[in-house]
């Protein structure tokens, strides 16, 4: 069995708010493609990454760190940063220059964020196919299990709606049950621990 990368971050995004130009900057960053397995794996992104060593797309050149330090929403971010990391730490970080300083805020956000993440303990994460024989199914991140179970509740009727319809005859309530059953094998509900 293939195993698909996660293709939908809606549910996941929705519960996890990340708020301010740094958090929004890095969720985008994360979930704008089709290449994570788990949701554990973006985690681990978050706390391995290093802005100074490349580790985000946009914040590599000089350029990029100019154009967040002219951004007021990022300054306040920054700002918000560096005065967290004093209230967790008792100290300020030993940082020389202002390319230093945006570079170590985005790391510190990343971490917190990471840290919320973690924090949902359990996640769910669905495997949609339209059919059986979709090698390419949609893959959703989801906070919990019941969100996840509920999806595919509503997405289950709505396909049997469908079916309904656009059938050329009065369907039975056999017919329907039978539609629920097939259009049921057709998603996956797997629990990921954090």
């Amino acid at each position: 069995m293939t195993r698909n990368t996660i293709t939908e971050f809606e549910h996941l995004t929705d519960l996890l708010d990340p708020t301010g130009a740094i958090e929004t900057y890095l969720w985008d960053e994360l979930t704008d493609g089709n290449y994570w397995h788990s949701v554990e794996d973006i985690a681990r992104q978050l706390e391995s990454a290093s802005c100074a060593n490349g580790s985000w797309n946009s914040m590599i050149y000089t350029r990029d760190i100019e154009s967040r330090l002219a951004d007021p929403q990022w300054c306040h971010d920054i700002d918000e940063a560096l005065a967290d990391y004093r209230d967790n730490t008792g100290e300020n970080p030993d940082l020389s220059s202002l390319s230093e300083i945006v570079t170590f805020a985005v790391d510190w956000v990343a971490h917190g964020l990471s840290s919320r993440l973690r924090s949902l303990n359990r996640v769910a994460v669905v495997t949609a196919a339209a059919d059986s024989l979709d090698a390419w199914p949609d893959v959703l991140a989801f906070g919990c299990a019941s969100e996840a179970e509920d999806f595919v509740a509503c997405e289950i009727e709505n396909r049997v709606q469908y079916l309904i319809d656009h059938s050329p005859h009065p369907v039975t309530e056999d017919e329907r049950d039978q539609w629920a059953e097939t259009e049921a094998t057709l998603f996956i509900i797997t629990e990921e621990r954090l």
